[in-house]
């Protein structure tokens, strides 16, 4: 490349970083987490530069952890703040929705009755071949995606289970309808990198490092009532660890 070329190279990646900066204070620094940007188009207009200019800005933005883009929806601000779990004590969705004052939201991508294989059998404390319940969930916090869940509970114990329980709050229906007393969680941290559906939903790369949430769930009783994979971003979870001597 000619020094003219690499010359220009920089002034234009200068360009980039101006404008994204003065995105950051004209609009991320006056907003709240998860509110959206203006388009392109608006961005564009307004500071008078081309939409590749702004599209490469925004590109820094992202990778800087500014803000995230939803694919089809536009792109938000993204907060400062990772969200906190405790390991001796595990909030549910909604739980931790009504904490911070944002509106749950849950998509089921995944409801079928199948046979246990012998990891989820021993997982449940049920015999091989047992039927259980598999649910995959994207868990949203307003449009943030919060996580997404991959689950596995006993017929036996949730016949009427449905998509439309799915759909909103699970403990809900164990603790209110069904009402059975949830005691304890044991939960696994999991250090992974996403296979590409989950990469995809979370608007990853591939090689991006995740944590995977693998809980045992119990009732009063210390019967297992749910095993369930969370797949979370550690760039916006963080994990407290509280040891008593």
């Amino acid at each position: 490349m000619s020094k003219k070329n690499t010359s220009y190279q920089v002034i234009k990646q200068k360009l980039f970083s101006k404008i994204a900066e003065r995105i950051h204070q004209d609009f991320i620094n006056l907003k709240q987490e998860h509110d959206n940007l203006p388009s392109e188009n608006q961005l564009s207009s307004h500071y008078q530069v081309s939409r590749t200019t702004i599209r490469r800005a925004l590109a820094e933005l992202v990778e800087s952890e500014k803000i995230y883009s939803v694919h089809g929806s536009g792109r938000y601000i993204r907060s400062n703040k990772r969200r906190q779990h405790s390991l001796n004590f595990v909030l549910s969705f909604h739980e931790v929705a009504k904490k911070e004052k944002v509106i749950p939201f849950t998509k089921v991508l995944d409801f079928r009755i199948q046979a246990a294989d012998a990891f989820h059998a021993e997982k449940l404390n049920i015999k091989q071949g047992d039927l259980v319940y598999f649910t995959k969930r994207t868990r949203y916090l307003n449009k943030f995606v919060h996580s997404i869940e991959i689950g596995y509970m006993p017929v036996s114990l949730f016949p009427d289970l449905s998509i439309e329980i799915l759909s909103h709050s699970k403990y809900e229906y164990i603790t209110q309808q069904k009402n059975k007393k949830i005691k304890s969680h044991n939960l696994e941290l999991i250090p992974a990198h996403p296979p590409q559906e989950i990469a995809d939903i979370l608007n990853i790369p591939l090689n991006t490092p995740l944590i995977i949430t693998a809980t045992t769930s119990y009732f009063d009783t210390g019967e297992i009532f749910e095993y369930t994979e969370a797949f979370k971003n550690p760039a916006n979870h963080q994990f407290l660890i509280h040891i008593e001597k």
